[in-house]
């Protein structure tokens, strides 16, 4: 449904179905993902049973339905960030070796071509809740994240021509478990997140990086914390952070939006079931699917909610098949919305190998 008709008064589109799909070879949360070139879903570490990092990826074949176990990573980490290149590698980079454990800086590609990892360079910095950007010029950019020092501020760059990363101008705030956006214009949009661990002090507070100059400039702050939440660059240019929930802190239902001219952010509808470490999606028709998540009773939530940018309001979705938090979600070519692993807590250390697909009405 097009913004311009939800403006005029049409009908509002259903909610959608969920449906179950292959399950996963490794049950596993804290994975991260990327879309290939192919339209194929890559799946890499995580957790495992037992809060074991995964050296394990596999690949969901959306033709038919199943996942496929592929070559294993030299290391195994949880919580990295994976990116896809232009020339249709997946750099994954960071994560974490155990639960609470020591962060790495070591970065492996993957081929699709041939179904194989490589080593490439190392980052400058060892990090895990980071961010990862892939910028206009085919380059990556990582900021902050959850050091062995403690959280980070510094940045830097991968150049898929060398192989290298060269350290970029550090941020003016220490942040990892924030959310990154890549602005129409090029720039990169930081929020929130968390200035320590230990005592789990949450960040209003955001920041641009222009590749152009190697530069930061401050801009508006968030009027509530996020931390563990999500951002989503919509249609209008404007970015939606959704969500909450760090330490003993509540799960929140608060969502902003920010808008790039005027580096400002407001409040917009709040969604119906407090939320963090949940997923959000874009959808073809322009509204932002939210799924899953550490609820308000500090376990995992299926509840879904869709967002309205013309309107600015939620809708409340069909459940998830099965509750989940720390999973993964990925637009296929054909408009559905893959769901994969997580966990539900508690009990903690327990990874889904389950799948499901969202299918919009």
């Amino acid at each position: 449904m097009s913004l311009v008709a939800a403006a005029c008064g049409a009908s509002t589109p259903s909610a959608g179905t969920w449906v179950k799909t292959g399950a996963l070879r490794i049950a596993r949360y804290g994975q991260a993902t990327a879309t290939l070139k192919d339209g194929r879903i890559l799946v890499v570490g995580g957790y495992g049973q037992g809060n074991v990092a995964l050296t394990q990826a596999e690949i969901y074949d959306p033709t038919t339905g199943q996942w496929k176990l592929t070559d294993q990573m030299g290391l195994a980490r949880a919580s990295p960030t994976a990116t896809l290149l232009p020339n249709g590698q997946v750099l994954v980079a960071g994560g974490a070796t155990i639960v609470n454990g020591a962060a790495v800086a070591s970065c492996e590609l993957y081929d699709p071509t041939t179904g194989t990892w490589m080593n490439t360079g190392s980052m400058h910095s060892a990090r895990d809740t980071h961010t990862a950007t892939l910028l206009p010029n085919g380059k990556v950019f990582v900021a902050g994240g959850d050091g062995n020092g403690g959280i980070l501020k510094t940045a830097e760059i991968y150049d898929p021509a060398a192989g290298t990363w060269s350290e970029a101008a550090p941020m003016a705030q220490a942040r990892g478990a924030q959310s990154a956006a890549l602005l129409p214009n090029g720039d990169v949009l930081e929020a929130g997140g968390l200035e320590a661990v230990q005592n789990a002090t949450g960040l209003t507070s955001a920041e641009i990086y222009a590749p152009a100059t190697d530069t930061w400039s401050a801009t508006g702050s968030m009027h509530q914390v996020h931390a563990f939440f999500t951002m989503t660059l919509l249609r209008s240019g404007a970015v939606l952070a959704a969500g909450s929930v760090f330490g003993n802190t509540p799960a929140s239902a608060t969502a902003e939006l920010y808008d790039p001219a005027a580096g400002t952010w407001r409040t917009t509808g709040a969604m119906a079931i407090p939320r963090g470490l949940h997923t959000a999606t874009l959808l073809g028709d322009g509204r932002v699917l939210v799924a899953g998540g550490i609820g308000p009773s500090s376990s995992a939530t299926a509840a879904t909610e869709l967002y309205d940018p013309g309107s600015g309001k939620w809708q409340r979705g069909p459940n998830l098949i099965q509750e989940r938090e720390q999973h993964t979600a990925s637009l296929l070519s054909n408009g559905e919305v893959l769901v994969a692993g997580g966990q539900v807590v508690p009990p903690q250390g327990a990874g889904l190998a389950s799948s499901e697909l969202f299918r919009a009405g």
